[in-house]
C-alpha cells in the first residue's frame, strides 16, 4: 500500500459469475490527493531541467506551440478518460513547430514531477524542445 493515497473509493455489486454461481464483485480505487499547483506543467518542465542538468545534459528550449499541443492533447485525454495519445499527436507538434524535425509524446499519470524519472526521453540528447501541457 502506497503511504500517500488519502483517498479511498469502493463499489460492490452482487449478481452470477462466469460459471453461474452466484458472486460479489467489489472495487476498490486508492488515490493521492491533489496538492494544489498554480503552475503544474512549469513544475513538471523544471524537474526535467534539473535531471538532466544532473546528467550533464543541455537545457530543452521550452516551446510555446508545442506546449499548446500538450495541454490541448492532456486535457482531450483526460475528457476521453482514456490512458492512450492520439496517434497523430507528434504529426500535430511538428505542424505547430514547424522549425523541428522530429518529436516524440509521452503520457504519465501521477501526483508529483518525480514521478517521470524513468522516462526514456527525459534524458535523451537528441532532443532539444519542450512542450509540456499538465492537467
Amino acid at each position: 500500500m502506497d503511504p500517500r493515497h488519502r483517498r479511498l473509493g469502493l463499489g460492490a455489486a452482487s449478481g452470477l459469475t462466469a460459471d453461474g454461481a452466484e458472486g460479489v464483485y467489489l472495487t476498490e480505487v486508492f488515490a493521492v490527493p491533489i496538492i494544489g499547483s498554480s503552475d503544474p506543467a512549469g513544475e513538471v518542465a523544471r524537474f526535467i531541467e534539473r535531471e538532466r542538468s544532473k546528467r550533464g545534459l543541455p537545457p530543452l528550449q521550452r516551446d510555446a506551440a508545442l506546449d499548446r499541443v500538450a495541454d490541448s492533447e492532456i486535457h482531450a485525454t483526460a475528457l476521453a478518460d482514456q490512458m492512450k495519445l492520439d496517434q497523430t499527436l507528434t504529426k500535430r507538434a511538428l505542424r505547430e513547430s514547424r522549425d523541428l524535425s522530429s518529436a516524440v509524446a509521452e503520457l504519465h499519470v501521477g501526483s508529483a514531477p518525480e514521478e517521470l524519472g524513468w522516462s526514456k526521453n527525459l534524458t535523451a540528447r537528441e532532443w532539444t524542445h519542450i512542450g509540456v501541457g499538465a492537467l
